[in-house]
């Protein structure tokens, strides 16, 4: 389709002049992808900017006539059924993607032809939603509707993150039914997304934007649900971004952030999982401050449930740290006990 999309719109551009062919091809960038704003073109065609507006906007209504659009009726009929398909809204990514358009050039293509075709239009940037093109006033006003009631319910949660299921939930309980591909209209939010791993909240949220390491590790270590070594994490983080993360810019971020605990030799654990921070004698001095004196069997049962040691470093740090002492039924204590 992407083939068809330039060959199409290339057609329908030779009901232009020359003039009008060359701004119209520089304004939306259909040679490399790069577009340029009006001021540029005035300065190569040594004309006014508004001069350059008036070429452009006459281009652009000429080619809006239906004898300039009838070339593109295959076309504009598959972005129609896309749009339909999507409940009468769609991002305009969503549109390139079904129209296999991948360079920046191709999907400027489909964006000259939806501006061109009159079937579509394009609603503005609201508190709720990004751009976004819609085929009627209906449908836009159905997906502002559900968008604002999903950002009210998501943001009484604004701290959480949120499977799939919830979100599902919460669109299920809004005034307008939803696509059963709910993410057509999910997608438009300006203040609610998705990470990697389908989980949602609030834009701004470490673990839904990603632009920290320390949400990347977050997300990692909470989806395994158990202590991972620096290593292992730095390498799920690489698949996740798709880019290299340096096992040590990893290991000095867990490093310095309090809401990751070592637990072992490299290995981290959220605080969260019910880990404490600290060396091993500093767990043995808090579980014997909260629970009393205990054998070493015990201390060492307890340990092993913080920290990813051996049973004799338990020992060695028992025996050899004079906050903790023998009583007289073989039990450790605090010394000042």
């Amino acid at each position: 389709m992407k083939i068809q999309i330039k060959q199409s719109v290339d057609q329908a551009l030779q009901a232009l002049n020359k003039q009008q062919r060359e701004v119209i091809s520089l304004r939306f960038g259909l040679e490399d992808g790069k577009k340029w704003v009006l001021q540029e073109i005035a300065n190569e065609y040594n004309l006014t900017r508004e001069r350059i507006r008036q070429i452009q906007n006459t281009a652009l209504k000429q080619l809006r006539k239906d004898p300039c659009v009838q070339s593109l009726s295959e076309v504009v009929s598959h972005v129609e059924d896309t749009l339909r398909l999507c409940g009468g809204v769609s991002s305009e990514e969503r549109l390139c993607l079904s129209c296999e358009a991948s360079t920046k050039a191709e999907k400027n293509y489909v964006h000259l032809l939806l501006t061109i075709a009159e079937q579509f239009s394009q609603a503005s940037e609201t508190d709720h939603a990004e751009k976004h093109w819609y085929l009627d006033e209906e449908s836009r006003d159905r997906a502002h509707g559900i968008l604002e009631h999903l950002h009210t319910e998501i943001e009484k949660k604004k701290d959480a993150v949120l499977e799939s299921q919830e979100v599902e939930g919460v669109l299920a309980n809004a005034p307008y039914q939803c696509p059963a591909d709910y993410t057509v209209i999910t997608d438009l939010s300006k203040k609610v997304s998705r990470n990697y791993r389908g989980e949602w909240g609030i834009k701004g949220h470490p673990e839904i934007a990603l632009n920290t390491l320390a949400g990347y590790i977050t997300v990692v270590l909470r989806t395994e649900g158990k202590p991972l070594h620096f290593t292992e994490i730095s390498k799920k983080i690489s698949e996740a971004k798709g880019s290299p993360c340096h096992q040590e810019s990893c290991h000095n971020e867990l490093v310095r952030r309090k809401e990751f605990i070592l637990v072992g030799r490299g290995m981290y654990a959220l605080a969260g999982m019910g880990y404490r921070s600290g060396t091993v004698a500093d767990i043995i001095l808090a579980i014997l401050k909260e629970k009393g004196p205990m054998t070493q069997a015990v201390i060492i049962e307890r340990v092993k449930k913080e920290r990813l040691v051996k049973d004799q470093s338990i020992v060695s740090v028992l025996n050899n740290n004079k906050q903790f002492v023998k009583n007289e039924d073989k039990e450790y204590c605090l010394a000042e006990e």
